[in-house]
């Protein structure tokens, strides 16, 4: 049998085609990024989908135009402010590779929406996080990416400055949350240094 190549994918926001040195880069060095540039493919010349995260997500995941699949902006934690969710027909590459007998893992950021479960009581008609402290972080998470073809994922479901605060390990919560904080908006959870 064939042996398969990895394939490993590396997504950064705010990362830019000069930032690691093997780049061209030189205002931070990059030994291990350099490495697996020299000893595997490097892409030279690139498009992004979009300016922001979860349609370039999104758009990475599918293989199609982020609208397409539901996602023509980014996904917030307010619905009445929110650019779309991660459409459940889209077919996603890491299920793709799972059909053809690859492992996938995601760590770190998904931002392509997430349903969680809800605290009884919790304010009727919403099925995703709101930020107002209903979520029941002792029940599984009914979409994330081990519903998207990743067989293993540790991350956040959004951006830092979006509830909740709190690891997620494939599909719950990996500690439940000891305190609730408030969201804090740009540029306030930046901090100097």
């Amino acid at each position: 049998m064939k042996k398969r190549p990895n394939i490993v994918v590396i997504l950064a926001d705010d990362h830019g085609y000069g930032d690691a040195s093997c780049y061209g880069g030189t205002d931070l060095i990059t030994p291990n990024i350099d490495r697996v540039a020299a000893e595997g493919v490097r892409f030279t010349r690139f498009y992004a989908n979009s300016s922001v995260c979860s349609p370039s997500r999104a758009a990475l995941m599918s293989g199609c135009y982020p609208d397409r699949v539901g996602v023509p902006g980014v996904i917030r934690t307010h619905p009445e402010n929110s650019w779309g969710y991660f459409s459940q027909a889209a077919v996603t590459m890491p299920q793709m590779l799972a059909r053809a007998g690859y492992r996938n893992a995601l760590i770190g950021k998904w931002h392509l929406g997430m349903n969680m479960t809800r605290r009884e009581g919790g304010k009727p008609g919403k099925d995703r996080w709101d930020g107002d402290g209903n979520v029941d972080f002792t029940k599984p998470i009914a979409d994330s990416p081990i519903t998207r073809g990743f067989h293993e994922y540790f991350g956040v479901s959004a951006s830092l400055d979006m509830a909740p605060y709190v690891w997620i390990e494939n599909d719950h919560f990996a500690k439940p949350p000891t305190l609730q904080q408030a969201a804090v908006k740009f540029p306030g959870f930046v901090r100097r240094g």
